[in-house]
């Protein structure tokens, strides 16, 4: 489930997500909450994603669109999945041991390819694939 705006902040605070695009992300989310339907859309995203969590996967998991979203809500929709995603990661970790500070580390990968999609685009936002095409450019 999307955090509310509130805890979204942290959380973004938390992945290391640069702070100008944290308010426009909070402004969205309180609409997507809202709509029950972006709702189910986001919640089997999330699942879609930690579905398998752990294995190893022949390629990246894709983030499917948004239905219907465009503009600023279209750009962070992934960041909405990976939000909703989050819980689920994080408790993995805790069950493989991985330490609290390690895990955060890895998971602040998401600011970094935030920011690529800022200097790229010059609007905020995020990449559908999961790992961020930051590392081919």
């Amino acid at each position: 489930m999307l955090p509310d705006a509130y805890e979204l902040a942290e959380v973004l605070i938390d992945l290391a997500v640069p702070h100008e695009d944290i308010d426009e992300a909070v402004r969205l989310s309180r609409h997507l909450r809202r709509d029950t339907e972006a709702l189910r859309f986001l919640g089997e995203a999330a699942a879609g994603l930690v579905e398998g969590i752990g294995s190893v996967r022949e390629k990246a998991a894709d983030i499917p669109p948004l239905p219907g979203a465009t503009g600023a809500l279209a750009r962070h929709a992934p960041l909405f999945v990976l939000a909703a995603a989050l819980p689920h990661v994080r408790a993995h970790h805790r069950v493989r041991g991985v330490p609290d500070r390690v895990g955060r580390h890895t998971l602040a990968d998401l600011g970094r390819c935030v920011a690529w999609h800022r200097r790229r685009y010059g609007t905020g936002g995020g990449t559908a694939r999961a790992g961020c095409s930051a590392r081919a450019g």
